[in-house]
């Protein structure tokens, strides 16, 4: 806190400590002026009532003249109508249903030789002499008296309303010129903390703007009050020495960064150069090992056929998956160039569709496919273009066991084209969504259920910048995943001939018929029957060649439904084996 703001809040104490004296002095002038109202108001309605009491009296119960004389009365008392007053009733109390609540006296509505309602006239009867009321948030004061004419029954009630903030608006004012006098004291104290603090604070300001250069990036800071031999200067030197070490500090932090850069670096090249030494094995592996199924299958070694093949798949997983890692490390240091150039959507969407019919058809699935005529092409490179609905395609049929997907392309608008992937199962996680909007991978923030897509639509996410494009997922739970992919489109860059002439594309693949279906075999019940719910293929061959082998009946589903449903049909295993982590659950759910 500034000094000059500390004498001025001392200023402001002091006057805090003086207030309470005439505050308390006002508030007692308000109480008092108020009691005396009350006690004048009081004095005027039973006035009121007795003297209109009178006048009916002299006029021998003429109710008529008594209210013409009661007006002429009241007029006199002008005083009356000033200060606050808002309203009078003299209301007549008789035996007599026909005069019982006449009103004498209406100042000033002017209702007079009116009945009021029995319900008010009870009302007012019982209501205390003295009453605070509000109305539309103005405070008034009710004062009400009767007088009695002995054993008739006859009373004369008076009723007089008075604001009583115009009442005591006096008394306000005086709050009015004690408020302006402590604004302005606390105006004349400013001033003079701003007179006194000048000369100290000052030298204080500069030592802190000196710091306030420093901390904005300046390293070549002198401080201008070196001279000074009080305490301030000697604050000033010591401040400076701290400054130069820092400064020092800061160069030698410096190189250590650069240097921690430069192995960072030569870490991302490691990663990357390892990477592609693993790929090379891998495919080499992949190529002998097809070429030992081809050699195999023209005999009848099926099971051998079918191991090689698993193997085959393994290696090619490993091979996309160190595909992924290497784009994943290219793009986060911007080492991919795209070759643009006009690409048939129909033909990569074809082309993808055959690399996942093998899953599909496995499945409870119905993939459609539709092209329009007028967004059929798109400027981009064909081969991250395959690799983007590759990872989009792929995932919907990954975690969808049943039901629809679409895919769709549409002109967005005259500077858009998009391509829509939709499904009719998966629900996207609402965390996954958000993980790809910053370029990072943390495999611990991914569900175990959706484990593996997080990395894969981080490239995706990265290729559709680097197209000028962007991706856009939403989905609803029960409803179904829509996947949108954004590309610019630039009708001048497209053969308008081969978008006129491109037929409109639309082909559906339907779920597997029954007579296509593997026929499952009846349960051995001479051997032990063993059932294994995996997810991975590769673990489910190894497990059944290895128990198949050892003699027991084996039999395998890669979802926990399966399983369910052969205990329903009294299918009951001797042993099940679970994997911990499923598609949708795990093995301990399904315990």
């Amino acid at each position: 806190m500034k000094i000059r703001y500390k004498f001025f809040i001392s200023f402001i104490i002091i006057i805090a400590i003086t207030v309470p004296v005439p505050v308390y002095i006002l508030t007692t002038q308000v109480e008092q002026q108020r009691m005396t109202i009350i006690k004048e108001g009081e004095i005027f309605a039973k006035q009121i009532s007795h003297t209109v009491l009178n006048m009916l009296l002299l006029n021998n119960g003429n109710v008529s003249q008594t209210s013409i004389d009661a007006y002429e009365y009241i007029k006199s008392l002008e005083n009356l109508f000033s200060d606050g007053f808002v309203s009078l009733q003299v209301i007549l109390v008789s035996p007599n249903s026909k005069y019982n609540g006449t009103l004498l006296v209406d100042i000033p509505n002017g209702k007079s030789l009116s009945n009021i309602s029995n319900k008010m006239l009870q009302k007012l009867q019982s209501q205390p002499h003295v009453a605070s009321t509000m109305d539309n948030n103005i405070t008034s004061l009710e004062f009400t008296a009767k007088t009695t004419i002995a054993h008739s029954g006859i009373t004369c009630l008076s009723r007089l309303t008075f604001n009583e903030s115009e009442m005591l608006k006096p008394v306000y004012h005086n709050y009015t010129v004690f408020i302006i006098s402590i604004i302005s004291i606390i105006a004349i104290a400013y001033i003079t903390a701003l007179a006194f603090s000048s000369k100290f604070s000052k030298p204080i300001e500069s030592i802190m703007h000196a710091l306030m250069k420093f901390d904005e990036g300046t390293t070549s800071i002198k401080i201008p009050v070196l001279n000074q031999k009080d305490e301030i200067g000697r604050l000033a030197t010591t401040t400076q020495h701290l400054l130069d070490m820092i400064n020092l500090e800061i160069k030698e932090l410096t190189r250590t960064n650069m240097e921690l850069l430069r192995l960072h670096k030569l870490k991302d090249d490691f990663l990357a150069n390892i990477s592609y030494e693993i790929k090379i094995p891998l495919e080499s592996i992949t190529n002998l090992t097809n070429s030992i199924i081809h050699s195999y299958s023209t005999g009848n070694s099926a099971a051998i056929t079918s191991s090689l093949e698993m193997i085959s798949n393994s290696a090619l997983r490993l091979s996309y998956m160190i595909d992924d890692i290497l784009d994943f490390t290219r793009l986060k240091n911007n080492d991919i160039i795209l070759n643009k150039k006009l690409v048939d959507v129909a033909g990569v969407v074809n082309f993808v569709i055959s690399i996942l019919q093998p899953v599909i058809s496995s499945k409870s699935l119905s993939i459609s496919i539709d092209i329009a005529k007028e967004a059929s092409y798109v400027i981009a490179d064909e081969q991250r273009l395959q690799q983007i609905l590759l990872n989009i395609i792929g995932n919907a049929v990954k975690y969808s066991q049943k039901g629809s997907i679409s895919i769709v392309t549409q002109k967005h608008n005259d500077n858009t084209f998009a391509i829509i992937v939709q499904d009719s199962a998966r629900e996207f996680p609402e965390q996954l969504i958000h993980s790809i909007d910053d370029f990072g991978y943390d495999s611990k923030s991914q569900e175990t259920r959706y484990g593996g897509l997080g990395l894969g639509l981080i490239i995706t996410k990265k290729l559709m910048e680097l197209h000028n494009g962007t991706i856009s997922i939403d989905s609803i739970p029960d409803k179904g995943t829509t996947v949108t992919l954004y590309f610019p489109y630039n009708e001048s860059s497209i053969n308008k001939e081969l978008v006129a002439t491109r037929s409109y594309t639309q082909f559906t693949i339907h779920p597997q018929g029954k007579d296509e279906q593997y026929p499952v075999n009846m349960i051995e019940t001479s051997r032990e029957y063993i059932y294994i719910v995996d997810d991975d293929p590769v673990n489910v061959k190894i497990l059944n060649d290895m128990l198949t082998d050892a003699g027991y009946y084996v039999e395998f589903s890669h979802t926990d439904s399966e399983l369910f449903s052969n205990i329903h049909q009294g299918k009951l295993p001797d042993i099940i084996l679970l994997d911990t982590i499923l598609p949708g659950t795990s093995a301990f759910h399904v315990c």
